[in-house]
């Protein structure tokens, strides 16, 4: 019975376009000591970034002669900055209230929100803590203890400041958690490991290529990659007996020769030629990580502008966002440019380049294709559809199917999401628009007993549902519990039909609904 019901909420989808989801898918210097408060949000700067977005999205657009899609539904748009600024859904009771509130400025007013709650530095510390420490790297209360660092860090730091401690980061592993994540087992990760983290994750350039001859296809030389490389040898031991101890430090005294690679690695030069004065006293880390985090740098702002645009469009002005270079050209150059400076020009800060996209009538447009525009892939005139990353569909099902019973906030503590997580993790980087989740995830969905125990439908549908309430009010509940928005008229037919013909209890029948639409197609994307 589940699985027939399941599959005509499916073919409801496709035919309404809710199921068209699924296939849309495819689609100055510093010191170590120094540190400062997130600058307090500028809203004139960033009302004036998001009219700015606007223009040049729009300009690109009309060029293309291409038709825009019309803004997004307020369920549409709510689901949507939850699950992006927040990595999980809205409760039904702020669904409720928001498609109830009359004001001009609640879309406005719900960004602010979203970006002063400290979930916000949450599930940014979740998609880190997957670039730094990949599932199979390191133990999961290594990655717990640095995901804990990051959250606090975006929190309280603006980006420069937390770059510029990770690529610095020094101490004992068991004190100190920023330090993990340089530690593969019992050794630091080496200067070719940390030159392609860095290069990738801080500063949007593929470098491994140029690992062992010039890069074919862009501008960098391999005497580029390894005088990249240079900077990271001051944390590998030659001593065999420190390799063991869990302590990174910047060891001034360790003998280059003895190091792997040590013909490539005796010049130090930064990105782009220039080359270090020798005589500072200055640590190598350091002397790098106050390169990487200038103002003037030509790399770090922009790729962490164009990290987070990809976050909230599911694609970057420059894709992949990690191999940004002069024969990969952005699709929209001066807005790059401009977002980038005025990035600097808030020094850092993350919350104010969110709220300028996400209040742009750019990221507002509805996911829904217009005629004309069904294959855009780069130009923004509608919203893609990105699928769940493990984290936020934990975290969802967390919110819609209390795990303990009482709705809260998930604890990172617990086991079932780590394992949920690794279950649903991909290898390697995962494009947010593919779906390419297959069977063994599926029926993971529709039969774990953590989930749907008997038991626990029953508690669910007493606690969704009121006693008494009519067949109308009802289903409106589970629409708006499970898939943030109230069900279409084409959805009550069918859901009409189903409850006519059920011949066993009423409570039954709505847990059935309520795990056909757990299980649908549009509760694991993000439209």
């Amino acid at each position: 019975m589940r699985f027939m019901f399941c599959l005509a909420i499916i073919l409801l989808q496709t035919s309404l376009g809710c199921g068209t989801f699924l296939a849309r898918a495819d689609e100055p210097a510093r010191t170590g000591a120094e540190s400062r408060p997130v600058v307090a949000a500028n809203d004139s700067l960033a009302k004036a970034l998001t009219r700015l977005i606007d223009e040049r999205i729009l300009a690109r657009i009309e060029s293309a002669k291409m038709p825009v899609s019309p803004a997004a539904t307020d369920a549409e748009f709510l689901r949507r900055v939850y699950l992006d600024l927040h990595g999980l859904v809205p409760t039904s009771e702020r669904v409720r209230s928001f498609l109830e509130d009359k004001a001009a400025d609640k879309r406005a007013k719900v960004i602010d929100e979203l970006l002063a709650d400290s979930r916000f530095a949450a599930h940014l510390a979740d998609i880190w803590d997957d670039f730094l420490i990949p599932n199979s790297d390191n133990p999961r209360a290594e990655k717990q203890r640095l995901t804990e660092w990051l959250e606090e860090a975006f929190q309280t730091k603006p980006w420069d400041r937390i770059a510029f401690e990770l690529v610095t980061a020094a101490g004992q592993r068991d004190k100190d958690a920023v330090v993990t994540y340089l530690l593969k087992g019992r050794e630091t990760l080496s200067p070719a490991e940390m030159t392609d983290l860095v290069s990738q994750y801080f500063l949007g350039v593929r470098m491994n290529c140029a690992q062992c001859h010039d890069h074919p296809f862009t501008k960098w030389k391999q005497t580029d990659y390894w005088g990249m490389a240079a900077f990271f040898t001051q944390i590998q031991y030659t001593d065999r007996r420190l390799q063991k101890s869990g302590l990174i430090r910047d060891d001034a005294a360790v003998d280059v020769s003895k190091l792997e690679h040590a013909d490539k690695l005796r010049t130090r030069k930064f990105l782009g030629g220039e080359v270090p004065s020798s005589n500072t006293g200055v640590p190598h880390r350091q002397a790098f990580a106050n390169w990487m985090t200038s103002v003037e740098n030509p790399y770090f702002a922009r790729a962490m502008v164009n990290r987070t645009w990809a976050q909230l469009f599911g694609r970057g002005i420059v894709e992949p966002v990690d191999d940004m270079h002069e024969d990969n050209p952005a699709t929209h150059p001066e807005l790059l440019a401009e977002l980038t400076e005025q990035f600097v020009a808030s020094r850092f800060d993350l919350r104010n380049l969110c709220r300028a996209i996400c209040n742009s009538a750019a990221y507002q447009r509805t996911s829904i294709p217009s005629p004309g525009n069904e294959r855009d892939a780069m130009w923004f005139s509608r919203m893609a559809v990105k699928v769940l990353t493990p984290e936020q569909l934990f975290d969802s099902l967390a919110i819609v199917v209390p795990i303990s019973g009482e709705r809260k906030q998930p604890a990172r503590n617990q086991n079932p999401r780590d394992e949920f997580v690794r279950f649903f993790r991909s290898d390697g980087d995962t494009n947010p628009t593919a779906y390419d989740r297959g069977i063994p995830q599926t029926l993971r969905m529709m039969n774990s007993s953590e989930l749907l125990s008997p038991r626990n439908e029953s508690a669910i549908m007493r606690r969704i549902i009121e006693p008494g309430a009519s067949a109308s009010a009802a289903i409106e509940r589970l629409y708006l519990h499970v898939l943030a928005r109230r069900p279409t008229d084409d959805e009550r037919s069918i859901h009409d039909d189903f409850l006519a013909r059920h011949s066993g209890p009423r409570e039954q029948a709505y847990s059935e609904i309520f795990w056909a639409l757990l299980n649908s197609s549009e509760f694991s994307l993000n439209h």
